[in-house]
């Protein structure tokens, strides 16, 4: 509503601007119609047609007038064809500045926070949800839970975000070393992130981003070969979920199981011997989570 109030400001405004002294333009112009037709009287005005249906078939804006009464009111006062011509691309103008402006702000902002895997199939994720949403990724790697935990409020930053899809799971698994480097030893390496300290930092994940009024979907973490470890132990992926889960359900946040989702396929997405997918594997990945983002704000529709 507050869109079609500016619409119809600069549309008054402009329209005044003419010198105009037709009360009934004015009062047409105040009226909150949306368009039905797009039919000029007369055809030299045809030629405007398609860039203005163009314009206001764009679910953002809504206009407020009908085209069709526009035109033939300031026709059948017997203004002359420069001012008709003068009026219509004034209200041209002024569809298209709205669309310029509104266009974006319009549109959901959804925020992936997430690793490498993320990182992987963001592209993909951005060109299926062109028109519907905006979406950002995290600044860099989210890595850790430790470390997602400590960036959290950099990555929300004061943005109002529709949907957050989060995750954390392969890098806390891992083993490291004492000076935080890969380690493929168990005898000198230790997990990254304990179970126990895993939950927690998930909680305290958690509730923070409630705090942000954004619609929350966990993502899994996705299985990875078991010829991984130790570097990465078979069944850990599992473990991590498990936890994770559990506090997803304590507080009442929506899944995406990724795991279940790519395991059945894991030979066919992802490289060989790797956590990372191929091209085609993160295309899939991208359109999964599509899925789950358009149900979160109400537009399931198939892409």
């Amino acid at each position: 509503m507050a869109k079609s109030s500016r619409l119809v400001a600069i549309l008054s405004t402009s329209v005044a601007k003419t010198r105009s002294s037709d009360d009934h333009l004015h009062k047409l112009l105040s009226i909150p119609l949306r368009v039905q037709k797009l039919v000029a009287p007369c055809s030299c005005m045809r030629g405007m047609m398609e860039p203005l249906k163009t314009i206001l078939s764009k679910p953002v804006i809504k206009p407020l007038i009908t085209f069709e009464n526009f035109c033939k009111s300031i026709y059948q006062k017997g203004m002359k064809m420069k001012k008709i011509m003068i009026m219509a691309s004034v209200v041209l103008a002024a569809l298209v500045l709205c669309a310029q402006a509104d266009d974006k702000a319009v549109l959901p902002e959804i925020l992936i926070i997430g690793d490498s895997i993320s990182i992987g199939y963001t592209p993909p994720l951005t060109k299926i949800l062109a028109g519907k949403a905006v979406v950002s990724h995290n600044q860099g790697n989210a890595a850790h839970s430790g470390n997602g935990l400590a960036k959290l409020e950099q990555w929300l930053g004061k943005k109002a975000w529709a949907v957050i899809h989060f995750n954390h799971g392969l890098h806390d698994l891992k083993l490291i070393d004492k000076s935080g480097k890969n380690s493929n030893s168990k005898e000198t390496g230790h997990i990254q992130i304990s179970l126990e300290q895993y939950e927690k930092n998930m909680e305290a994940i958690v509730l923070r981003l409630k705090k942000s009024g954004a619609k929350l979907i966990f993502a899994t973490t996705t299985p990875y070969p078991e010829t991984l470890g130790p570097f990465r132990e078979a069944g850990l992926a599992e473990q991590y979920n498990k936890v994770a889960l559990k506090v997803m359900a304590k507080h009442k946040v929506a899944v995406n199981d990724l795991y279940a989702f790519a395991l059945p396929r894991l030979q066919e997405l992802q490289l060989p011997n790797n956590v990372h997918f191929k091209p085609e594997g993160s295309k899939v990945l991208a359109e999964e989570v599509a899925r789950h983002i358009l149900i979160a704000i109400g537009s399931p529709d198939k892409f």
